[in-house]
């Protein structure tokens, strides 16, 4: 707070002199133009009346206009000046932006298209296969193995803080096997999309491991792990181009049918084919022209097309009606099938059927287990579920 109060004293004292400069030399400027233009009539006048080295009023006439000619572009820069050191600074934050080092991937383990013999050998395949799998080179013995890509995620006692000196996870253990469905609830700022996060590696965790498919993720390349991660979030980002282009944006060199397939997986065929021109409907404006339900629709349908083993979902139903709402979760359901996937939980009863529940509570797991097992114990998830308050 401390740090806050001292930014926002001094973002106001800058703001406070850069008005009190632009208005004090707006007006400066502008009777300096006046004062210059008086001063060339009445010694002009001089010259005409005294007809001195030939001037006449044509004359003045002409050096009043070449006067106010030349004050007008003075006026306009002093009135832009503001503007500009404004302009300045942003160019200076852009900047400052090129120049970051880019994030360190110390991976080494690689996701490659494979295919698999009749003995079950996994060999690395220049086509795709619709078989993804680990590239695992061992420096050691000099070999290279090859792990079947199932969507195997655990987090073995885990500690993360985004400072060493504030740890807001505690002690995370998650067994997610190939398929599962595993749901995280709790109250705002329990930690439920920092956990999403951390299998993203947008942040390394302080202890404890996370495993995929058992590879410590650290030894994944980033690119490589994010690649077999499908993310629909609650925010939906559309790009200026066609219905079709933004559905491919989930894998670049899917072919017009597959697109058309995830939109039919993603419940958003039926809208899509009542655009102008269908599929190739122009959007702009990060989708404006589309509802939200229908947005989210397409954000399922990319997700869809890449078609990747493990899903993290964050539902954004909350503000969309019933109908559509019911849309959304069929394209989800029909998405999450047999995959192992993530969902972070704004309405309980879109996770009743989730094969683990965690309830989260001040970045720990403090219940966790079936709907039904959850309800039995009469905990954090009953009264977050019927709606009643814990006692303090």
């Amino acid at each position: 707070m401390e740090d806050f109060d001292e930014l926002n004293e001094n973002l106001y004292v800058s703001a406070n002199n850069a008005n009190k400069y632009v208005n004090i030399m707006g007006p400066i400027n502008a009777q300096l133009g006046n004062v210059s233009y008086v001063l060339v009539a009445i010694v002009g006048a001089i010259f005409a009346i005294g007809n001195f080295w030939g001037f006449t009023l044509g004359s003045l006439a002409s050096f009043l206009t070449f006067n106010r000619n030349l004050n007008m572009p003075i006026n306009q820069i002093s009135q832009q000046f503001n503007t500009v050191v404004m302009a300045l600074a942003g160019a200076d934050r852009v900047f400052k932006l090129m120049d970051e080092e880019p994030e360190t991937d110390e991976g080494y383990v690689m996701l490659v298209n494979a295919k698999k013999d009749d003995e079950g050998n996994i060999t690395e395949s220049e086509e795709r296969t619709g078989l993804w799998a680990w590239k695992h080179y061992h420096k050691a013995e000099g070999t290279t193995t090859y792990v079947e890509l199932k969507g195997d995620v655990v987090f073995n006692d885990v500690d993360f803080g985004y400072t060493d000196e504030k740890i807001v996870l505690h002690n995370i253990d998650i067994y997610a096997t190939p398929g599962m469905k595993i749901a995280f609830v709790g109250s705002t700022g329990a930690g439920k999309t920092t956990i999403t996060n951390l299998i993203n590696r947008f942040y390394d965790i302080q202890d404890g491991k996370i495993r995929y498919d058992g590879i410590n993720i650290n030894k994944i390349k980033k690119a490589d792990l994010r690649r077999s991660l499908g993310i629909v979030l609650q925010d939906t980002h559309l790009f200026t181009g066609t219905i079709k282009e933004n559905i491919r944006y989930g894998r670049l060199d899917a072919t017009d049918e597959e697109v058309v397939a995830a939109a039919k997986l993603a419940n958003a065929h039926s809208f899509i084919r009542h655009l102008p021109l269908g599929y190739d409907t122009v959007i702009t404006g990060d989708g404006g022209s589309l509802s939200q339900g229908q947005r989210q629709l397409l954000a399922i349908a990319r997700a869809a097309i890449a078609d990747p083993p493990v899903l993290i979902l964050d539902e954004a139903t909350s503000s969309i009606d019933t109908r559509t709402e019911k849309l959304i979760q069929q394209g989800m359901d029909k998405l999450m099938k047999g995959r192992t996937t993530f969902v972070i939980a704004h309405r309980l009863s879109t996770i009743k059927n989730s094969d683990c529940i965690m309830v989260l509570e001040q970045g720990r797991i403090i219940e966790r287990g079936t709907h039904e097992q959850l309800l039995e114990q009469k905990g954090r998830y009953y009264h977050l579920y019927t709606g009643n308050q814990i006692a303090s």
